[in-house]
Order: structure tokens, then C-alpha cells, then sequence
């Protein structure tokens, strides 16, 4: 797997994301971001956006992986629809903010294609807004196509990385989730399959 290099197709998240200055910036957050954002922010929404969902369908080497013993981390995948939280970022904080996101997300060149794409706050039609967000790229070497949940809940027991092990990632997306009344039923059923795992690493 290579790591992200100058000749990526995005080089900044302002180009990326086609961002004018005169637009209104929220990024959706169906992750590690709705439990560390890492950036400052003006407001937070519920939202949900439709055409994607949430999936463990990023393989994570660096992370919460190492390159002989991968993890796996969230990603928007096709189809379905996907609840999370919206993140309204004031125009004083926007370079700041794009920055540590792009730096966070886009640590290798292809897993994921940053999009501007519909999103729904609070519930209600009548409230859509643009909002930035970072989908997986089926074209990538990163990219688990295996949809197996035991499987998936076998490498998050065992993979560990930089940021700690890959079992914390799903636990603490689990409890997020929860807090705000979100059942995913796939998460659910990894999160069960994990914990059943001995070889789970808790930090």
C-alpha cells in the first residue's frame, strides 16, 4: 500500500471540496468525527444523507492497523442511507479546520473521494444543506469489498495502530451512536462479534 504523495488528484481541501468564500461549510461526521471532531466548530446538527452508508470498508494500516496486520475503519459506502451529525464550521476557523481534516482523512492518496452531497438536519425536508464528506473509493487498493460482519469483527479485534487498538475505534462509534439514538445494525452485530473475541486489545 502506498502512502499519500504530492501527485494525488486533490491537493487541498479547498480545491477538493470546490469551496467559494462566500459558502456556508458543514462537514457530516459518521465516525471517529462525531466522537473527535478535532476542530473547532460554530454548531452541530443531526443529519442524515442519502445514497450511502456506513461500513467498515476501509483497510487502515497506519492508524488503527499496521501494514502487516490491517484494520479496519469507516467509510460512506453505496446505497442505502446513513445517520450522523453535521458540523457547521464559522468562516474564521475554515482554513484551520479543512486542514486538520484533510490531513486526517486523506493520509493516503486514494481511499477516499472527498464530495459536496446533499444532507438533511434535524429530520426535516425542508432543512438541506452541502456538506463536505469523505467516501470511499471502491477503485482503491484500501478498499475491503468483503461484506462477512464476523470477519470484519475478527481483524477490529486484533488490529492495533498508532491511535490505539481498532477495538476502541468501534467501541467508541458504538457508544456515540447510542448517545444520540442511532441503531446501526451492522456496527450492532460487529460490536457483539467482537467482544466474544479473547484476543480483543483494550486500551
Amino acid at each position: 500500500m502506498k502512502t499519500m504523495t504530492s501527485k494525488r488528484k486533490f491537493s487541498d481541501p479547498f480545491t477538493a471540496f470546490d469551496i467559494r468564500p462566500e459558502d456556508d461549510i458543514w462537514v457530516f461526521a459518521y465516525g471517529s468525527l462525531m466522537w473527535n471532531p478535532d476542530f473547532v466548530y460554530e454548531d452541530v446538527k443531526s443529519a442524515h444523507i442519502c445514497g450511502y452508508h456506513r461500513r467498515f470498508c476501509i483497510k487502515c494500516d497506519y492508524h488503527r492497523g499496521q501494514p502487516d496486520n490491517h484494520g479496519l475503519v469507516l467509510g460512506l459506502d453505496s446505497g442505502g442511507s446513513c445517520r450522523g451529525l453535521a458540523y457547521r464550521i464559522a468562516p474564521q476557523h475554515l482554513k484551520e479546520a479543512l486542514a486538520k481534516l484533510w490531513k486526517r482523512e486523506m493520509w493516503v492518496d486514494d481511499a477516499y473521494i472527498p464530495k459536496r452531497v446533499p444532507v438533511t438536519l434535524e429530520n426535516d425536508m425542508n432543512r438541506k444543506i452541502l456538506a463536505c464528506v469523505f467516501v470511499s473509493n471502491k477503485h482503491s487498493s484500501y478498499y475491503y469489498e468483503e461484506k462477512c460482519r464476523k470477519k470484519a469483527a475478527q481483524i477490529i479485534a486484533e488490529a492495533q495502530g498508532l491511535r490505539g487498538s481498532n477495538f476502541e475505534y468501534l467501541e467508541k462509534t458504538v457508544h456515540q451512536l447510542r448517545e444520540f439514538d442511532i441503531f446501526d445494525p451492522q456496527i450492532e452485530d460487529i460490536y457483539k462479534h467482537t467482544q466474544t473475541s479473547e484476543q480483543a486489545l483494550l486500551t
